[in-house]
């Protein structure tokens, strides 16, 4: 199994869905920076606390290179570029709820690159009648998370949700 740096936006997101197990599924650990578990910590009335605590497989571990992170928070949040340089740092896969700018793209070729409903859809459980399409729906109907018509689309070929194309 893998070990993963996520962004706050995939905990979050599977956490609202009740799915968050499924990381543990995929990955042998999920390491997340201190300024992603600050942001989790974070309650709107749409997100809740997300308590690390309760995850044995998300573990927190702040980042060795302060000057990596100072040079990515030009272009990206600051819990992001922490995620990245750590991400970096112990050479580990990265997912994020947004493709990261081209920018921070061009800054890390090595490090590769999941986004969250595309983890969803590869992460759910193969003996789950979960349809990716109604978790989608929720994301966006229950906590206004944006997700562009093409990359839909792309998540709900990947989970083998779509009719392929009639001739």
């Amino acid at each position: 199994m893998a070990i993963v740096v996520s962004d706050t936006s995939p905990i979050r997101a599977l956490s609202h869905l009740h799915c968050l197990p499924w990381l543990q599924d995929l990955f042998q650990n999920v390491i997340v920076p201190p300024g992603v578990a600050q942001e989790l910590q974070n309650a709107s009335p749409l997100l809740p606390v997300v308590h690390l605590s309760a995850w044995s497989f998300i573990t927190v571990q702040p980042p060795r290179r302060g000057e990596r992170v100072t040079e990515l928070a030009t272009t990206l949040d600051f819990a992001e570029a922490e995620a990245i340089a750590l991400a970096e740092q112990i050479g580990a896969g990265f997912t994020s709820g947004h493709k990261p700018s081209c920018l921070a793209r061009r800054r890390m070729p090595n490090v590769p690159m999941t986004v969250r409903p595309q983890l969803v859809a590869t992460v759910r459980p193969a003996s789950s009648s979960i349809r990716i399409a109604s978790l989608l729906d929720r994301l966006q109907q229950e906590i206004n998370f944006f997700i562009s018509p093409a990359l839909r689309h792309a998540v709900l070929q990947l989970a083998r949700e779509l009719s392929p194309p009639s001739k």
